[in-house]
């Protein structure tokens, strides 16, 4: 006891001890006009960004020539972090008055009497998914999807994630439309969650898992754009 008492009596190692802590934190925060020195993030806080990149980056590459980028969100460039404010936007107009907007960190606030005007509403309690995807038609929203990127990849971590999305798409609202489609985005799937990345069953239900890694995962997005496209 006497020895445990010490550590933090000994100057250097009570200062050794509070630098261990904020280091341990999930980011360190930093005054005006100084800088952050190090950081450590959750994995999934580092997983979520990833997707978001590389989401912007399938579309970016696989809309095609006809469709350029409008508008591109901040990034603010930090010491060890780029990172975009919620609510960030990403969009790209494409031909005959096509719009798609990818949204980073949407918030759908919760219900309120009628009539509610809000772009973004629940029906329930308030959501935020990490991204979604709106198609605009000659400035009209005719359909959009929930993502939302997962890290862990057994049966029931992908179970309580689908649960999660099952749940925004019965309650979240853009100008009162609910979501023709909610996926996880994780970076694999264990055997007993392989179901749920299964092409027919994202086909049929327009909800399940995509694998980030695999060569094809933007494939039900893409289907969505030409559902909608073919429709409109």
């Amino acid at each position: 006891d006497s020895v445990l008492q010490s550590l933090p009596d000994h100057p250097l190692y009570s200062a050794i001890h509070r630098v261990g802590r904020r280091l341990m934190e999930p980011g360190l925060a930093y005054a005006p006009g100084q800088e952050i020195l190090s950081s450590l993030k959750h994995s999934y806080d580092l997983f979520e960004l990833m997707v978001l990149y590389r989401l912007i980056a399938a579309l970016e590459a696989g809309l095609g020539p006809t469709w350029r980028l409008a508008h591109q969100a901040r990034i603010a460039r930090l010491p060890w972090e780029d990172r975009p404010k919620d609510g960030a936007l990403w969009a790209w107009r494409g031909p005959d008055g096509q719009f798609l907007e990818l949204r980073y960190q949407a918030r759908f606030h919760s219900a309120k009497p009628p009539p509610d005007g809000r772009l973004y509403s629940s029906l329930s309690a308030q959501g935020v998914p990490d991204y979604i995807l709106v198609h605009h038609r000659k400035g009209e929203p005719r359909s959009w999807i929930i993502l939302d990127a997962k890290y862990r990849c057994g049966r029931k971590p992908i179970h309580d994630a689908l649960g999660d999305v099952h749940r925004y798409r019965d309650a979240l609202r853009v100008e009162g439309a609910p979501a023709d489609g909610a996926f996880i985005i994780v970076p694999s799937l264990q055997s007993g969650a392989a179901l749920y990345g299964n092409p027919a069953f994202v086909a049929k239900h327009r909800l399940g898992a995509l694998v980030v890694y695999d060569e094809g995962w933007m494939e039900p997005i893409w289907r969505w754009i030409r559902q909608i496209d073919a429709i409109s």
